[in-house]
């Protein structure tokens, strides 16, 4: 048996979104994987806080034994690769999501990288292109 994974969220944000999104998509709660989801507030100074919570993005896994995974990309490859290995039991939902055969895998993984690149260029023109952020 692993230890509890936690998993801190800022809700409705997009990246976090992704690994909700995710969870549900495999017909997965929380407990499914032992994870425990906490939400992430925003202070005054608009720092993110919640109790145990490393400073930094807003999505991280904690896993039991003190490493933190930040990047929500990871973080599905490793909630995946739980679900691939049936770490606890074998009831874990399937089939992967990532596919597969080798050219299903590829295709996702081009597909998940177009997304994030398209997402950042988003971003970068909301926040830039936008008197509204420069305040």
């Amino acid at each position: 048996m692993v230890s509890t994974l936690e998993l801190y969220i800022i809700p409705g944000e997009l990246y976090p979104r992704r690994v909700t999104i995710y969870l549900a998509e495999k017909c997965l709660s929380p407990n499914d994987l032992q994870v425990q989801i906490t939400a992430v507030s925003t202070t005054l100074t608009l720092q993110m806080a919640a109790p145990g919570k490393p400073p930094g993005t807003g999505q991280t896994l904690a896993l039991g034994d003190g490493t933190f995974i930040h990047q929500s990309i990871a973080i599905l490859e490793y909630l995946e690769d739980m679900c691939d290995r049936n770490i606890d039991s074998p009831e874990i939902a399937q089939p992967s999501m990532r596919g597969t055969t080798l050219r299903e895998r590829a295709t996702t993984r081009e597909m998940m990288q177009l997304a994030d690149e398209a997402t950042s260029l988003f971003s970068l023109a909301c926040h830039k292109g936008s008197g509204m952020f420069s305040m």
